[in-house]
């Protein structure tokens, strides 16, 4: 497998501290106007102090925070797994610095991979993470990774993180789980407004961005609504120096437009069911004035540079724009008295995406020699995922409840197919004009079908003791027509392939006290790999029907115990886990820009730990800390290589001082540390070639956020990186290994102003 061909493939927690935070601004809601409940009709209420009655309720109240770790509500200090709450107040304010909700969580979610500046989807403690929105899963066979970039923070109630291998909504979770809530209709109309300015500080002659977003709800008898529209648009952005980032191939955020519409509409005709239509849209429309300058490969190793100029693109019948569409439609159906005592819920949906990439120049040969990639090219690729799942929960006393159900999920995966361009004229026009050669197909197109049941059970044994645990059955069907391998050249017969495994999961949670719980879990996640890598390699005698080493699933074992702890001013926690899986994936490089797709023993281990605090009402004090390694025994023999770092990010530590200055003024400072890895760069394979081509370097980050009320809403300030460090997040440095054009800087100082309002 070509270098241009691995890197598609490789783009496929957390502490009361953030509960906490949630609590702490929560409140200082309260102290203040809602910028969108109200205005300054509503009344200013007193900070009540915690010996206040009323205080005590309301912190008893917000403590209890549900999640879906186990598909059904639970208190957080009832799970027996690390879980990360982002309520609606906390991604309101990051989403002031960024509205790209990969980023946001980054700073927020421990365990999840640093803000990357890019669409592409993270990774959770060294594994694939698994991305839901209202419990729908969003993560198809391929490997791109852009699921984030299809809903606005606006449309966002929370996002509950659940780190560690889980099977409970089927495959992809081996790292852990992100599951989005989106927001319902409200009992009283209400709307809010949000416009907002952008501007680089590190070269203030540059374009500037710009966003506008609404939000309705309402209810109107049995009927509810909740609607979100926005736009964004980002112009060109410019790191440290002042340098414009060049626009990428696998996307960075500069110069798009983003369109977004996401609704609700429930119907309730009775007190206890309920049904619901969700419509969602988004287009990321990117309209490149620039590309990476080549020179940057005579020298050492550079930051990306941008040659500026408008792209044309002729003879296309997709246009000159790269763009990634999404539409999702669900339909969801619940009871609460479903035979009785039990709750029920059936849902369905349907997700239709497309991409296409920029023109990049992949030529690694003077004459283009080297295979299919050794061209000027871009990808063009969708997917049509269509999903359904039934659950009943029946408790069958007060302290013993029971969940079961099935899902489905049918995957048709498209042929990737890249479109090629001419050399002579890229080269003549100094690569401002593509002109279309032809296309090939990267790999064949197969459809995927899974069907599982799954059984989960929750005994509270007595107020300090609480087991959890389940089974989960899983069938999946795969089919790929007859087909020749774009890398090899070589027929191979289509087939069929059935897969099947059984995973279990198993937790614990002792309370000590009142104020402290203790837990320990074993998990059990799989995954599928990306079939496309195997079937384009296939090499002679090859065939479907016997390549179940290429094709099976991995399944993962964890293990993870953890305590928490919440005092009136004091919460902290702390947790360590450990993960194998003996059939995992992975890519070793075998000749100049030739990598290998191998399978075999993976393992991954790290702590997590969160500390905060409000030494008086007005102050909000926390950090956080995630810290793991993982590597894999890739030729079976017993030796044990550092896996790269796009799995395994460096240590990652954040550290946020707030302060409520006034009743109306609100300011924050955050701080973000990555480390440093040199581990993989050190590590030589048998081939002579190191494990990655780049060590990973530390660099450090300060925010400013503050939120003044200004007339009936609220006017927000903040600075992105204040202190204009120049620095490549990690996931550039990590593709800087393959090209110094893949080494994109990240974005220097940025001043964000928004006013949102609500009546």
């Amino acid at each position: 497998m070509s270098a241009q061909a691995v890197l598609p493939a490789l783009r496929k927690s957390a502490f009361e501290a953030v509960k906490t935070e949630a609590r702490w601004l929560a409140r200082q809601e309260q102290q203040t106007p809602s910028a969108g409940g109200g205005g300054a009709d509503r009344q200013q209420d007193e900070d009540p102090r915690p010996s206040d009655p009323k205080a005590q309720d309301e912190a008893e109240t917000l403590d209890e925070m549900v999640v879906t770790a186990t598909r059904t509500r639970e208190r957080v200090q009832d799970v027996a797994r690390t879980v990360t709450i982002v309520n609606r107040q906390q991604i309101k304010q990051q989403s002031l610095l960024t509205t790209n909700l990969g980023d946001i969580l980054g700073f927020t979610v421990p365990g999840y991979s640093a803000p990357s500046d890019s669409p592409t989807r993270g990774t959770f403690r060294g594994r694939d993470t698994q991305t839901l929105i209202d419990g729908i899963p969003q993560t198809g066979n391929y490997a791109y990774s852009n699921q984030l970039r299809f809903i606005v923070p606006l449309s966002i109630e929370q996002v509950e993180a659940v780190g560690g291998p889980s099977a409970l909504y089927g495959d992809g979770a081996t790292g852990g789980t992100l599951n989005i809530i989106t927001r319902k209709g409200s009992a009283n109309f209400q709307t809010n407004a949000r416009a907002s300015l952008s501007l680089g500080l590190s070269n203030l002659s540059a374009g500037s961005g710009y966003l506008f977003e609404q939000f309705i709800s309402g209810k109107m008898d049995a009927f509810d609504y909740a609607i979100t529209a926005s736009y964004t648009g980002i112009g060109s952005i410019y790191d440290g120096r002042g340098q414009q980032i060049p626009d990428s191939w696998f996307g960075t955020l500069g110069n798009t437009n983003t369109y977004n519409f996401y609704s609700k509409f429930g119907f309730s005709p009775g007190p206890s069911d309920r049904l619901q239509l969700t419509v969602g849209y988004a287009n990321d429309l990117s309209d490149p004035n620039s590309f990476t300058d080549p020179s940057v490969e005579s020298s050492g190793r550079e930051f990306a540079r941008a040659k500026r100029g408008r792209l044309v693109v002729e003879n296309s019948p997709y246009g000159s724009q790269p763009t990634k569409r999404n539409l999702q439609l669900a339909l969801e159906y619940t009871n609460d008295k479903f035979l009785g005592a039990s709750k029920m819920l059936a849902q369905a949906s349907y997700r239709n995406s497309f991409e296409l990439t920029a023109v990049n120049d992949n030529r690694f040969t003077s004459d283009g020699s080297g295979g299919p990639f050794d061209t000027i090219s871009r990808g063009v690729w969708g997917e049509y995922i269509t999903t359904a799942r039934f659950q009943v929960e029946t408790p069958f006393s007060d302290n013993f409840k029971l969940l079961w159900g099935s899902d489905f999920k049918n995957d048709p995966v498209e042929a990737w197919q890249l479109e090629t361009f001419d050399p002579r004229v890229y080269d003549e026009s100094g690569g401002l004009v593509q002109s279309r050669k032809g296309n090939f197909f990267y790999n064949p197109a197969y459809t995927l079908t899974n069907i599982a049941g799954f059984l989960q059970a929750n005994w509270n044994i007595s107020d300090q003791f609480i087991v959890n645990g389940g089974l989960r059955y899983e069938n999946v069907s795969f089919s790929v027509g007859d087909y020749t391998a774009a890398e090899t050249g070589q027929a191979v017969r289509g087939g069929k392939l059935n897969f099947n495994s059984t995973v279990a999961n198993l937790g614990i949670v002792y309370k000590p006290s009142p104020k402290i719980s203790i837990f320990a879990n074993f998990g059990q996640g799989f995954s599928l790999p990306v079939f496309a890598n195997p079937l384009t390699t296939a090499s002679s005698g090859f065939s479907v029907s016997s390549a179940l080493t290429a094709l099976q699933p991995k399944l993962v074992d964890s293990f993870e115990v953890g305590v928490r702890g919440r005092w009136n001013s004091l919460q902290a926690a702390i947790s360590a886990y450990y993960t194998f899986s003996s059939l995992d994936v992975g890519f070793v490089q075998i000749a100049p820009n030739e990598f290998e797709s191998v399978r075999s023993p993976q393992r991954t281990y790290g702590l997590e730990a969160s500390i905060s605090g409000q030494p008086d009402p007005n102050w909000n004090l926390g950090a956080t800390v995630a810290w793991v390694q993982g590597e894999q025994d890739a030729f079976n023999d017993g030796n044990y290589y550092p896996l790269n770092s796009y799995s395994v990010n460096p240590l990652k530590a954040t550290l946020f001082v707030e302060n409520q200055t006034t009743s109306g003024w609100r300011n924050r400072l955050q701080l973000l540390f990555s480390g440093s890895r040199d581990s993989a760069y050190n590590a030589f394979l048998p081939s002579g070639f190191r494990v990655e081509g780049a060590p990973i370097g530390s660099y450090a980050t300060v925010d400013y956020l503050s939120t003044l009320q200004m007339g009936n809403g609220t006017l927000e300030i903040g600075v992105r990186n204040l202190l204009n460090a120049q620095y490549s997040p990690v996931y550039s440095q990590y593709l800087s290994g393959f090209s110094d054009r893949n080494n994109y800087a990240a974005r220097g100082a940025t001043l964000n102003v928004a006013y949102s309002f609500g009546w």
